[in-house]
């Protein structure tokens, strides 16, 4: 299941809200370390700082559903606080093995509420209530301001995840996740992590690489670029709404990365541009390499801030909203604008 369709069923409860296993509300990392072990693609978006950026606010993101579709935040649970995905990517068929989801809120609406607005049931799985949805996907109270979705749902998976977060069992996602949020600067929104080690082949590469006008046309040793390329560990995504959408980009190799550090930014505008990545200004962004990781920054437009949240291909016209009148307004909007997909396995093609 997507994780847009995730977000559907969860906007579709929300507005019944009016931690204890957390204390007070979680942070970030704390939502992360709960999160179901296997995971090799994070998403965590800080909706309470989003919506209280200057950014949001001078453009009523969060108050017109033109402005919400316009950033790409449409897809979110309007009474949520922070909202954490992690799901066991096959980058080769762009799909999902399964995802694992949190939310938090105020106060989460009951598990009657849900199955009754999900049209599911509830159900027991390792002694536990839960909801089954009609769309294959269950969900859960870790309490009372915690709601946890599991999809697709397969109840032994399910049941082992489930049995892990009621006994508050360390963390079980990977350290390159984990770091994602760990380097995350104060006051970023939305954190995008993906774990690509041995996703890409060298040797698939290579041929590319011969034909690349930054490599070749600088003297960069093909054979050495793509042994670069085949030992990526992964990508982190760091998004800052001030009263701008800044954006870092960390790309993190398994071994120096320093010999391409004079053509790092063509490269990468080179790699945008073949695959069809449009996002504007990133001619204007800085590229800095250190060691084994290459960051690329700079300053999003709306549109470009759309296009990074579509990675995850969530955001579509009826996936946010409580009421038909707002669901028809978000609608209306969405089709007015463009709205190309494109996946972190992009990096992974030859």
């Amino acid at each position: 299941m997507k994780l847009r369709t995730i977000c559907l069923c969860l906007l579709a409860t929300c507005f019944f809200a009016a931690a204890a296993a957390f204390g007070q509300q979680p942070s970030m990392k704390q939502l992360v370390e709960k999160l179901a072990t296997g995971a090799n693609a994070l998403l965590v978006v800080d909706l309470e700082q989003a919506k209280n950026s200057d950014i949001a606010k001078k453009e009523n993101w969060f108050d017109s559903p033109f402005a919400s579709v316009e950033s790409g935040m449409a897809f979110l649970p309007a009474d949520t606080n922070i909202v954490a995905f992690a799901a066991q990517m096959d980058f080769q068929q762009l799909v999902p093995a399964w995802t694992s989801g949190l939310l938090t809120m105020d106060s989460a609406p009951t598990l009657t509420a849900i199955s009754k607005k999900l049209d599911g049931r509830i159900d027991a799985v390792a002694g536990h209530d839960v909801v089954l949805s009609s769309s294959d996907m269950f969900i859960f109270d870790v309490n009372p301001q915690t709601l946890a979705t599991y999809s697709p749902a397969n109840r032994q998976m399910f049941a082992s995840w489930l049995t892990s977060v009621k006994q508050s069992q360390p963390s079980m996602v990977n350290e390159y996740l984990q770091g994602g949020i760990a380097s995350a600067a104060a006051g970023t929104s939305v954190v995008m992590a993906f774990d690509l080690n041995n996703v890409v082949s060298p040797s698939a590469v290579l041929a590319r690489a011969k034909n690349s006008a930054a490599i070749e046309g600088n003297g960069i040793d093909a054979e050495k670029f793509s042994q670069l390329l085949g030992s990526l560990q992964g990508v982190q995504i760091n998004i800052n709404l001030g009263t701008r959408i800044y954006t870092n980009v960390d790309i993190d190799f398994g071994s120096s990365a320093q010999f391409v550090a004079p053509v790092a930014k063509q490269l990468i505008l080179e790699f945008v541009d073949q695959h069809g990545i449009r996002i504007e200004n990133l001619g204007n962004w800085e590229t800095k390499v250190a060691g084994n990781r290459v960051s690329f920054s700079g300053d999003l437009t709306k549109s470009g801030l759309r296009r990074l949240l579509s990675l995850f291909d969530m955001p579509e016209h009826h996936m946010t909203a409580a009421t038909p009148a707002a669901l028809s307004a978000i609608g209306a909007c969405s089709r007015l604008l463009p709205h190309p997909k494109f996946s972190p396995a992009t990096i992974t093609s030859p």
